[in-house]
């Protein structure tokens, strides 16, 4: 007999409605509470639950009072001090990261000494804290060269800078801001998102994601958060044996730093001349990538979820669905100004866009449904995503879908997936 069990996800997350879905299907699943939103408009099952949130001791009471067996922290580090909490004062298993260890993605420094401390490969960068240091790089490196945000600022704190001038206007904003810099080697190639799940002993890889990060077609403009991906993503043999290195390096990492946290660890990597390099870390089960993939799951996403967060990970088999899983995000027009704010103008769209069609799926919050059924979503910069699973290539339906959207503010690139047609 399978015993179901409640589950908190705490926190708010613009990508979590592929794993409430996925949640919503688990035969170990009785209810689903989100903590920290409001309650919405849109009812995703009966089994799920919006919790507008408050204190740590309102969360100690809600956790008693509705029997929470796992927790799931969405995002980190915002929320990383209630990983301990959880897990520690109020004895749940908590699949979360703790506020040490989120520094390997909310500080690029720390993350750079953390691969050179354990030979991961990375591209050769310089700690910059003067302009002088800055032109020392640019001679050095060359043109163009990345310049990044020490902090996480959604994908807009790197800069790929083509001309000197670009690289000392963006450095000085960043000097004024925090002090120092990161100047790194630009490194041309083939970038792919690497997901793997640490239960504090194992260290389990999943299949890589294609990923697209630079708002407009054909790899231009600024670098966002993602603007699509798929899984999984076609590599070459060379490539193949490349990453498994890496991995075999990254759970000895593990094995000698013992991070203590159960979770979901992300390498953002790139494949150049038959090297692959690591840009940077995440740390969240709450990524645009991580959204196709556990789409892309043909298996029980809370059991593996759950055996990570009890260190029981050698236990669990993965398995995948035949052919591609594929995403495309919809953003907001002013997402190409890098506009953060709850100013932008709600996107209004007709209800039926939401409906199941020929199993495509859409991720997104809604704020309202009126009574002509037109939908109001959050005027986030991320409006909505796309997905579906596709023998061959999924993009063709998506984007045929899309297409129905009338709404001026959105905007979205239109050549996701184009290198699975080739």
């Amino acid at each position: 007999m399978v015993t179901k069990m409640n589950v908190l996800l705490f926190g708010i997350s613009p990508h979590y409605s592929s794993l409430i879905r996925c949640f919503d299907k688990s035969n170990l699943a009785n209810k689903i509470y989100v903590w920290g939103e409001n309650s919405l408009d849109c009812k995703i099952s009966e089994k799920v639950e919006f919790i507008k949130g408050g204190s740590v001791e309102a969360c100690r009471t809600f956790l008693k009072e509705k029997e929470i067996d796992f927790v799931i922290i969405l995002q980190t580090p915002l929320y990383a001090k209630y990983v301990n909490i959880f897990k520690y004062n109020f004895s749940v298993p908590t699949l979360g990261v703790t506020r040490y260890w989120t520094q390997l993605e909310s500080s690029k420094l720390f993350a750079k000494e953390f691969m050179q401390k354990y030979d991961l490969p990375c591209s050769d960068y310089f700690l910059i804290k003067s302009i002088k240091e800055l032109e020392n790089s640019i001679l050095k490196f060359g043109l163009p060269l990345v310049i990044k945000d020490n902090t996480m600022q959604a994908g807009f704190g790197v800069h790929i800078c083509k001309t000197k001038k670009e690289c000392i206007d963006y450095a000085k904003k960043l000097l004024k801001k925090d002090g120092f810099c990161i100047a790194e080697k630009y490194i041309e190639g083939k970038e792919v998102t690497l997901h793997t799940i640490w239960d504090g002993e194992t260290l389990l890889p999943l299949e890589p994601v294609k990923d697209y990060k630079r708002l407009e077609n054909g790899d231009k403009g600024i670098n966002t958060g993602s603007m699509g991906a798929y899984v999984p993503a076609s590599l070459t043999m060379k490539e193949k044996e490349v990453m498994f290195e890496y991995v075999k390096k990254l759970a000895q990492a593990f094995k000698e730093a013992k991070p203590n946290f159960t979770g979901v660890f992300v390498s953002d990597l790139i494949f150049s001349n038959d090297k692959v390099y690591n840009l940077e870390f995440n740390m969240r089960p709450g990524t645009p990538e991580f959204e196709a993939l556990i789409e892309h799951f043909d298996c029980d996403i809370f059991e593996v979820l759950y055996k990570t967060a009890i260190s029981k990970l050698k236990d669990v088999k993965i398995s995948y669905k035949s052919g591609y899983t594929g995403a495309v995000n919809v953003v907001h027009k002013d997402y190409k100004k890098q506009i953060r704010n709850d100013k932008m103008k709600k996107v209004k769209i007709l209800k039926g866009f939401f409906s199941p069609d020929n199993n495509i799926k859409i991720n997104t919050r809604i704020s309202r449904i009126t009574e002509k059924n037109e939908v109001f979503v959050y005027p986030c910069m991320k409006v909505f995503t796309v997905i579906k699973n596709d023998i061959l290539n999924p993009f063709s339906e998506i984007y045929k879908h899309i297409s129905k959207l009338k709404d001026k503010n959105l905007y979205y690139r239109t050549d996701i997936g184009v290198d699975l047609q080739e």
